[in-house]
């Protein structure tokens, strides 16, 4: 029978084709499996990268106010050695103040313990021509 064979041909062929079509379906199936797993993988960095992201800007955050914190201690630090420096200076040139006053006082005394055994040398000797008279 020529038709039943032509039939039974283009059955074999089609079934050929199916075969090849449902291999070639597979395959696809397999690839895009392949890419859904990196897909999976890709979208969980991501998010994981996305956490690290977050992370890092809150912790520049953090460090940003505690060097604006450190700006102000500095600040306020640099204020403070400079009025102890102007203090430290008052206080040097009281001293060499008080120190020159002290010389004085000290020269003053010598003058007057000077004055002092003058007159009583005098009184000694007013004394002796006093005795003597």
């Amino acid at each position: 029978d020529q038709p039943t064979l032509q039939l039974q041909q283009s059955l074999n062929s089609s079934r050929a084709e199916n075969e090849a079509l449902v291999d070639r379906i597979m395959a696809k199936d397999s690839e895009m499996k392949e890419v859904e797993e990196k897909l999976k993988k890709e979208t969980q960095t991501l998010k994981e990268s996305q956490f690290l992201v977050a992370e890092l800007r809150r912790d520049i955050e953090s460090l940003e106010v505690e060097l604006k914190q450190a700006q102000l201690t500095k600040k306020a630090d640099e204020e403070m050695l400079s009025k102890l420096r102007r203090d430290l200076k008052d206080e040097q040139k009281s001293r060499r103040e008080i120190g020159k006053r002290h010389n004085q006082a000290v020269q003053e005394i010598a003058r007057l313990e000077g004055l002092l055994s003058d007159a009583n040398a005098s009184i000694d000797a007013l004394e002796k021509k006093e005795d003597e008279l």
